[in-house]
């Protein structure tokens, strides 16, 4: 005969449906199984609740939306790997001293998950703080890193970053590469691709590294890509990965037309790539779009 046995939690009591009759003899195991099973669950639940809380926060802390600047189309998207993680991009210096001028800036910090993003966080801190004090970009990075070294001395973390200026009215690009990739720049009507490379180490390596601040003229048409390395080592199912060949031709298919377009593009030809395979990295793509005559 079927029995359907209930738990009075309070009296450790079972009752046998059926029968109507109350059984002593599994109380015991019953008790057992909920010592043990009931802070676990109360223990995953707080980690949900603690993970989502992550989440939100970590949402907040990124550009709702790129920020209007005549002569500029801007986009940028984020996604990790876990729920949260190191991959960080703003903007900053919106229109500063009355002039059409923006800085942007694309980060990754070492590692994944939880501790990557209160690093992110931390460094983000410190550049926004930074950001809106006068100084040239390189002055910018030195004094972000001098603060970020104290803070990940013990982690072992670091970070990379490409903070970049861009006069949209001068038709002039200031940056500095902190151990990032370079940012490409490639103009429509040459059909020419340019790395914008430059010597600096990593945030957080050592508080005595020297960062150079490069410059470039920009020109309508022109298309200028900041990614983190999770879009190029993004690999297929076989093991081969995405590629900056790829990436480049994505950008050349995609060239005309609004900024968001270009940057959906690039995820999709890498979502396309992976194929169902892990995202094993965090990745993030920015595109600035220089329109005008």
């Amino acid at each position: 005969m079927l029995t359907v046995n209930v738990i009075d939690v309070k009296g450790w009591i079972a009752f046998d449906s059926v029968s109507g009759n109350r059984q002593q003899r599994v109380a015991a195991s019953e008790r057992d199984r909920f010592n043990r099973v009931g802070p676990q669950l109360r223990e995953h639940y707080r980690a949900r609740e603690a993970l989502q809380a992550a989440v939100e926060i970590q949402q907040s802390l990124l550009p709702r939306a790129a920020p209007r600047i005549p002569g500029l189309d801007i986009h940028a998207l984020s996604l990790y790997s876990e729920k949260v993680g190191g991959d960080y991009y703003d903007f900053l210096c919106i229109g500063e001293g009355g002039r059409q001028r923006l800085c942007v800036a694309v980060g990754d910090v070492s590692g994944h998950g939880v501790p990557a993003a209160i690093t992110m966080a931390t460094a983000r801190a410190f550049l926004r703080w930074r950001a809106s004090l006068p100084g040239t970009l390189d002055e910018i990075i030195a004094d972000v890193n001098q603060k970020f070294v104290q803070d990940v001395e013990y982690s072992g973390q670091f970070m990379t970053l490409f903070l970049a200026r861009i006069d949209s009215g001068a038709r002039q690009m200031e940056w500095v590469r902190a151990g990032h990739d370079p940012a490409l720049l490639y103009d429509s009507r040459r059909d020419e691709f340019r790395e914008l490379g430059g010597q600096g180490a990593s945030l957080g390596v050592s508080d005595s590294t020297r960062f150079v601040e490069s410059k470039t003229t920009v020109a309508a048409g022109q298309v200028i890509v900041i990614c983190t390395d999770g879009i190029w080592e993004t690999r297929d199912p076989q093991g081969r990965m995405f590629g900056k060949d790829r990436l480049m031709r994505v950008i050349r298919e995609n060239a005309v037309g609004p900024a968001q377009a270009t940057a959906i593009a690039i995820l999709d030809a890498v979502e396309g790539f992976r194929d169902g395979s892990e995202q094993g990295d965090d990745i993030t793509v920015m595109v600035i779009k220089v329109n005008g005559p």
